[in-house]
């Protein structure tokens, strides 16, 4: 039996050779974490300025803030079936309704 490998498969282990150099890992930081880092710290601005250590409520809005977040982005640019995705909006929806009683 010959093993025949197309040009794909070395271009495609060239590639995550690539992705473990520190040059990339240096790079993904600047061009992706950095940026993200700060969105986060702009999303979450008033939960963070209410912060103090000693005080629990700052978890739930925190949670609060989040889980909204997510059924916008579950919403809007989900994958998921339309049937899967309703049920998992649905009960994210209540606990949300559940986070602000």
């Amino acid at each position: 039996m010959k093993v025949e490998f197309k040009d794909s498969f070395f271009e495609s282990v060239e590639k995550l050779v690539w992705y473990d150099t520190n040059l990339w890992k240096v790079w993904a930081a600047i061009r992706y974490d950095i940026p993200l880092f700060f969105k986060n710290v702009w999303r979450f601005r008033k939960e963070l300025y209410n912060h103090q250590w000693w005080d629990y409520r700052f978890t739930l809005e925190m949670m609060y803030r989040s889980l909204s977040i997510m059924v916008v982005g579950l919403e809007k640019d989900g994958i998921e079936e339309d049937s899967s995705r309703g049920k998992k909006v649905a009960k994210i929806k209540r606990a949300l309704e559940l986070l602000k009683h």
